[in-house]
């Protein structure tokens, strides 16, 4: 990999590499800085988030390229945090291994950084844990995900099963935070259960869409409001909830199961009649013993985070009841409900 040094040509002395005066017309850049491993695992736990971000979207080439960019960050911040030398490219010559020790300043001539790609990375990392098999064999693990993000950047398509890529990004990414003390859950931070979830083999298919759904809407959550607790009334303050919309029967506050706010239930509502029977006389009658306003939850939405959920099972992973008897039934609900009444009947 090339890092550049210099927007173009230019002349500059060994020890300060700026425009000379009178030299208007020539533009220096100073020298690439030092790698730093500190500053590679931020910008990796950037293209964490990226790629589970655009995971979540359903933009799998996109979600290809940000985690194979958190693969070679990770890998070459582990290297660096040994030796810079070590993510020098392999044919390197001296020049660049100055470049790559953060001495550029040093040289008269400004050319790009060279460092080795993520695969080379990989290796170089197995051959310095030979005795742990599964560092040893990290490129192969990985190579998944390296081809598909090759893909990505040079056709527009990762051409492999972006379950595949995913997991393996996140089984490599796990065992090179351990290299560098860190861990999944500061790593991915708001996308910490989402990354659990593909982690874990007996997760289903819904588990890891919703929580990587739920993590989006935590992180849209926090640029919205930070990551202080709003006051219960606050949400009808600014106005996210409809009012009006609150007092009829097909309408009700549920708890976000992400934010913990106040979010909106939709539905359906019926009544539901129990008809009893008694004897009088010898003469056997049924009477209605309780008529109730029934409602059927069928989808939610937050207005603070954005979290959506709709059918049974979505609504079900949120511990949201499907139905709930809401009042009594009054006679104008047997008007208004006239086609949603169901009976139930218990004869003695």
């Amino acid at each position: 990999m090339v890092l550049m040094a210099s927007l173009g040509p230019a002349k500059a002395n060994a020890s300060s590499p700026t425009t000379a005066v009178g030299e208007t017309d020539k533009v220096v850049v100073p020298p690439a800085p030092a790698p730093s491993a500190e500053h590679m695992l931020a910008a990796a736990r950037r293209q964490a988030a990226s790629g589970l971000r655009a995971r979540s979207e359903g933009e799998h080439d996109d979600a290809a390229l940000h985690l194979g960019l958190m693969i070679e960050l990770l890998a070459k911040a582990y290297l660096v945090s040994l030796n810079p030398a070590l993510i020098a490219e392999e044919k390197s010559d001296f020049a660049n291994l100055v470049r790559v020790a953060g001495h550029g300043h040093r040289l008269i001539k400004l050319e790009p950084m060279r460092t080795v790609g993520v695969e080379s990375a990989l290796v170089r990392i197995g051959l310095l844990h030979q005795s742990n098999g599964q560092l040893r064999q990290l490129a192969d693990l990985l190579r998944p995900v390296g081809q598909a993000r090759n893909g990505a950047a040079h056709i527009g398509r990762g051409g492999v099963d972006p379950d595949k890529v995913a997991q393996a990004a996140l089984r490599g990414a796990e065992l090179l935070l351990s290299l560098v003390e860190d861990n999944l859950e500061n790593f991915f931070g708001d996308y910490a259960d989402a990354a659990a979830v593909l982690l874990d083999e007996r997760a289903t298919v819904l588990d890891q869409a919703l929580q990587l759904r739920a993590a989006r809407a935590s992180e849209s959550f926090e640029k919205r409001f930070g990551r202080v607790p709003l006051d219960d009334d606050q949400g009808l303050a600014f106005g996210l909830i409809n009012v009006p919309a609150l007092v009829d029967d097909q309408h009700r506050l549920w708890n976000c199961p992400v934010c913990y706010q106040r979010g909106l239930l939709t539905g359906d509502a019926q009544v539901d009649v129990a008809v009893e029977s008694g004897w009088e006389d010898g003469v056997q009658f049924s009477y209605v013993a309780s008529a109730k306003v029934t409602f059927f939850a069928r989808r939610f939405h937050c207005p603070y985070c954005d979290m959506s959920l709709s059918g049974p099972e979505e609504l079900d992973w949120a511990y949201v009841p499907l139905a709930e008897a809401i009042r009594e039934a009054t006679g104008q609900d047997f008007d208004t409900y006239a086609d949603a009444i169901v009976e139930s009947s218990e004869f003695g």
